[in-house]
């Protein structure tokens, strides 16, 4: 999402280029038409925000002018170490068109993403990337430490249902990822989330 300056900038370009345009056709400028500025970068300013927040999830959209799924919500998780038993939890995906945050909750652990993106890849192929902190509970942290990881996971169809991938950690443990039956209430705890499934 643009900042403030940044939306400035913008408004201003437009608004220069306008000038010119009006000036090489010979349409004399007068003062007056500079006086919308703050009005337009305000009502710009809006209008982004709400598209970016609200707007872009509007099926009226979809393919031609916003191609990036909404994957909002709260998923279940199960992740099946290599050699290990399968772990169960919920992802908490906070989504608008420009922003993007994961949560993965556990009953030991939770953690949450450094770096997380959608990809579009050139086949059609829609994939969720991360980077990862886990933050394991302070009573598990004798076997579990702190560690970082990441995971791929591609999307199964439009709307998305299920994403199914691998991750892996940096200390050497890695498996496979499956998150499916999404709602789209957030939540804030393992427990909460367990509580209302």
């Amino acid at each position: 999402m643009l900042s403030a300056p940044q939306l400035n900038v913008v408004v201003g370009t437009v608004f220069a280029l306008w000038a010119i345009a009006l000036i090489a056709t010979g349409v004399h400028i007068q003062v007056q038409f500079f006086k919308p500025f703050s009005f337009v970068t305000a009502a710009s300013g809006f209008i982004l925000t709400a598209f970016d927040r609200l707007a872009w999830k509007w099926r009226v959209w979809r393919g031609w002018l916003v191609r990036r799924p909404n994957i909002r919500g709260t998923w279940r998780a199960t992740l099946r170490p290599t050699g290990g038993r399968p772990l169960d939890g919920f992802m908490i995906v906070r989504q608008t068109l420009t922003s993007l945050s994961l949560r993965l909750l556990t009953a030991e652990s939770a953690s949450v993403t450094v770096s997380s993106d959608i990809i579009l890849e050139p086949d059609g192929t829609v994939a969720l990337a991360a980077v990862y902190r886990a933050d394991p509970r302070l009573e598990v942290r004798g076997r579990s430490p702190i560690h970082n990881g990441a995971f791929y996971v591609t999307l199964s169809a439009a709307p998305p249902h299920e994403l199914v991938g691998h991750y892996w950690t940096d200390r050497g443990s890695s498996g496979e990822m499956r998150l499916y039956d999404k709602r789209d209430r957030l939540f804030s705890t393992f427990g909460e989330a367990q509580g209302a499934a």
